[in-house]
């Protein structure tokens, strides 16, 4: 694709913009531009030199419903800027009014090919006169055999015409590329949905889930006839604060599958179905479904990575996250630089990095700098990068981003040799999360303050923390009640839950292999019962305890019996964050974690 295939948009100087493809040329090279400053860009030349207002341009770039903040703004101007290298001093700001271009403006208007090829079929057909060489034909046939040719010379310019064409209603189509979403899918025909939905998307790239799920909800009550909405409500809705609500949205998508629903749509609904019920190998194969129709869905690859990991099928999580073509995505690329460090791919992952993928997007390029210092065992320097990016993600209204900093902060604390920092960053993030409506999020941090408040001899606190840990836990959520029991069984703290009852809610799934066994043997030990507690130990370890993310609160058992049992190392950070706890206490009983 190159800009004299251009077909509707804007130039000026050595500057041209594909509006329909949504892509940036300068000096007849494509360059990266990302989708807020090219929104930007584009919003100028429609002006052609006369102001545009800051008022209009916050509603062109976050819509009416999101309020960001100056810094917002001024940092996708620097982007647009930067990303226009010379030319970027045409974008001039007029204080106290707004931004205007200052070049002159050329339209590209969109128009038929077509319309500039001759009307073959009125032309005559010139021969040559024959000649002693000529071979002559029978008569008719050198006229057929000249309008093959001119057919198949129309073919070709229609070729030209119609595949740029089609090219550009599918991109036009795509709601959203990460998920693989169009505009058929949503089986609507109303313009207001196609915009909602839209929004969602844009909200949960910027990180703000709170707005992604209101706009999904407005979607789904304003239209009754698409899906689509509550699929995506019932995914986004995770941790939810209402026990069943995911499963409320799930089948309330499923109520509005037609006949006519896209084979798509109905990958979706089923996918949210098995999501919200927690069947992780069902949840895989639903995602490996939905690839097999839409395979550039990156987010779909990445989701599957995820529950591969959550299984410790290290190699498959890798082999799905050094697919995705991290070049191409406008979102998600620190995630999957991240995870990929952390699956041993750190060398592959910071080159990439080095390419400036995340210019522009600070708070997401130091929680990334934060994963690869984890990754190389740097906790100070961690530390230090998981600060930077918890105060750029307050400053741009990026929540989630903010927040998961802050907790991977209170991590780096500790394991940089701060337990007393540690302890209150923990307490914070708990309060934030509180306040977000994190369930996740502060539940691990309670019960992480926990362990710490164990470790300077303050029962109370202990047992404070782990009673407004189980509290806090989103319900139906037994792995993270597991998690809850185990800790407050081997800090001898008052816990809430009672281990056979937490045991007996565990489905066996891959993901929980050997959990029961593994709960009733370190109820056993706390029973000052270790023989009994040795025997189900080797039980859970025989049903595949190892394969889990409660590996560590295995080997913390069996050190306690007077084995040693191989740890890995906690990298990446999740699932299951509690398991840091048993992690670190083997590390302090003298058995470095590997």
């Amino acid at each position: 694709m190159t800009w004299m295939s251009i077909q509707s948009g804007f130039c000026f100087g050595d500057v041209a913009l594909d509006s329909a493809r949504r892509q940036l040329f300068i000096r007849g090279r494509e360059v990266k531009c990302r989708p807020l400053a090219f929104e930007l860009l584009l919003l100028l030349c429609e002006a052609k030199g006369a102001v545009v207002p800051r008022e209009e341009i916050l509603k062109r770039l976050w819509g009416e419903t999101y309020l960001p903040s100056d810094e917002s703004l001024t940092q996708i101007v620097h982007r647009l800027r930067t990303t226009l290298g010379e030319h970027g001093k045409v974008v001039r700001t007029v204080r106290g009014a707004g931004l205007r271009l200052d070049a002159p403006v050329v339209l590209i208007a969109e128009e038929p090919r077509m319309a500039h090829l001759p009307d073959l079929s009125t032309q005559p057909v010139k021969t040559a006169p024959a000649s002693p060489s000529t071979t002559i034909l029978p008569a008719g046939r050198g006229l057929r055999k000249s309008h093959a040719y001119i057919a198949a010379g129309i073919a070709m310019l229609l070729l030209a015409v119609v595949l740029p064409a089609l090219r550009w209603n599918t991109r036009r189509s795509m709601i959203d590329p990460g998920y693989g979403v169009t505009v058929a899918d949503l089986g609507s025909s109303s313009k207001m949905t196609e915009d909602l939905v839209r929004r969602a998307f844009a909200a949960k790239s910027r990180g703000d889930r709170a707005q992604a799920v209101n706009l999904l909800e407005t979607a789904h009550r304003s239209d009754p006839s698409t899906p689509i909405p509550a699929a995506f409500r019932a995914l986004w809705g995770s941790p939810e604060t209402v026990e069943g609500e995911r499963r409320r949205w799930a089948l309330a998508a499923q109520k509005r599958l037609t006949r006519d629903s896209s084979p798509f749509a109905q990958l979706l609904v089923r996918y949210a179905r098995v999501e919200a019920e927690g069947t992780a190998g069902a949840v895989r194969a639903a995602l490996s479904a939905l690839l097999n129709l839409r395979p550039d869905a990156w987010q779909m690859r990445l989701g599957r990575a995820h529950y591969n990991l959550a299984q410790r099928r290290n190699t498959a999580a890798l082999a799905d996250l050094k697919s995705i073509p991290i070049h191409e995505m406008s979102r998600g690329v620190g995630i999957v630089l991240a995870d990929r460090a952390s699956l041993g791919d750190l060398a592959g992952a910071e080159r990439a990095f080095k390419t400036g993928l995340l210019a522009g997007q600070d708070a997401l390029a130091w929680y990334v700098r934060g994963r690869f210092a984890r990754s190389r065992l740097q906790p100070a320097a961690a530390l230090d990068a998981f600060n930077h990016a918890m105060a750029e993600g307050i400053r741009g209204n990026q929540p989630d981003l903010a927040l998961d900093s802050r907790l991977l902060a209170a991590i780096s604390s500790f394991e940089a040799g701060d337990p007393a920092g540690a302890a209150l960053r923990f307490d914070q993030t708990a309060a934030a999360a509180r306040d977000q409506q994190r369930r996740d999020r502060e539940s691990d941090a309670l019960g992480l303050g926990a362990y710490l408040a164990w470790l300077r001899a303050d029962p109370a606190g202990c047992d404070h923390r782990l009673a407004e840990a189980f509290r806090a836990s989103p319900p139906g959520d037994e792995l993270q009640q597991a998690s809850l029991t185990l800790l407050s069984l081997w800090t001898g703290g008052m816990h809430p839950a009672n281990p056979a009852r937490v045991a007996a809610s565990i489905d066996l799934l891959p993901e929980s292999l050997g959990l029961r066994s593994l709960l009733f043997a370190r109820g056993a030990l706390s029973a000052g019962r270790p023989d009994e507690a040795g025997r189900l130990l080797r039980q859970a370890l025989a049903e595949g305890i190892e394969t889990t993310y409660f590996a560590e609160e295995a080997a913390l058992l069996a050190r306690q019996l007077g084995a040693t049992v191989p740890v890995p190392r906690v990298d990446p950070p999740y699932p299951n964050r509690l398991r840091l706890a048993a992690a670190w206490e083997i590390q302090r009983l003298g058995h470095p974690v590997r």
